[in-house]
């Protein structure tokens, strides 16, 4: 004999079995379609968090979706530069379900949007062939373009994506950028031509700025030069004036002059130690030989 217990117990499974099968929650992060016999239209876009009535499959298809941004990764693919580089470049797309209808007519599934989303970020890694090396790989960011890579792919990806599938891109992005070794070797090679460049460069600046100085120098030198020639010329123009006058006045008395100049040599050479005595002879003959002796 069943008990009321036991019959209340199975009345609440058999309860929450009839609610799972004809019942249903939209939760706060979701988004449902409730498509009957596999079609649907907008009014069949449930977001209202409260219990809403379906019918259990086949008639009724309830798919739910998630509103929140979800993120989707692309593997390293080689793509060529505009300047002939090769670089392995990953990407990352950002992006969220905005129309909720238009995703299940077309996709149905997130993983059958994955599948679509990466053959599209595919075909939009050919952008990075529209740029230079240097501007995906600088370390002066102001010559780097990878924002504006990433506003345009998002500009091309955005319109079809939304249009084709309902879906939105929130972002695009570069996550990542690789060398191959052949890129790598060319790298090097570019850098070491650079160096040399610009060795080559400081050297002629060197040799031109040492030319320079020599030049300015040899100028200056010159003009020194010129000035102690004028200089020397006047002074040796001045002794000749002085010269002249006095040969003016020894040539009156040579031997008196000779005399004086003889007694002037004297005193510079004995020096103020050194006394000389000469008789009246010797003073009325200037040409004498003079007798020296010690000043006691």
């Amino acid at each position: 004999m069943k008990t009321p217990l036991t019959i209340f117990v199975v009345f609440m499974i058999v309860a929450i079995l009839v609610m799972y099968a004809f019942c249903y929650q939209v939760r706060y992060d979701e988004v449902v379609v409730h498509a009957r016999w596999g079609a649907a239209d907008e009014g069949d876009v449930v977001r209202e968090n409260r219990l809403h009535f379906r019918l259990p499959l086949p008639i009724d298809d309830v798919r739910r979706y998630p509103i929140r941004i979800q993120i989707l990764e692309h593997p390293l693919i080689e793509v060529p530069t505009s300047d002939k580089y090769q670089v392995n470049v990953a990407t990352y797309l950002a992006w969220r379900i905005e129309k909720p209808l238009k995703f299940y007519q077309k996709l149905e599934t997130i993983n059958r949007a994955e599948e679509r989303l990466r053959d599209r970020l595919g075909a939009v890694n050919a952008i990075v062939s529209e740029y230079r090396f240097d501007q995906l790989v600088n370390l002066d960011e102001s010559k780097l373009k990878l924002q504006q890579l990433e506003e345009q792919a998002e500009r091309e990806l955005g319109p079809d994506l939304l249009n084709d599938f309902g879906i939105k891109v929130v972002q695009f992005g570069v996550r990542r950028i690789l060398l191959p070794e052949s890129t790598t070797n060319k790298v090097f090679d570019s850098m070491k031509q650079s160096r040399d460049r610009l060795a080559e460069r400081a050297r002629s600046e060197g040799k031109a700025e040492a030319k320079n100085i020599r030049s300015l120098a040899e100028l200056k030198s010159r003009r020194i030069l010129d000035y102690a020639e004028s200089y020397a010329q006047g002074r040796r123009s001045e002794a000749e004036l002085v010269v002249a006058k006095d040969v003016g006045v020894f040539s009156q008395d040579q031997d008196f002059a000779i005399f004086l100049e003889k007694l002037r040599a004297m005193k510079i050479f004995l020096g103020k130690f050194v006394t000389a005595y000469l008789s009246s002879e010797e003073l009325m003959t200037p040409h004498s030989t003079l007798k020296l002796r010690d000043k006691p």
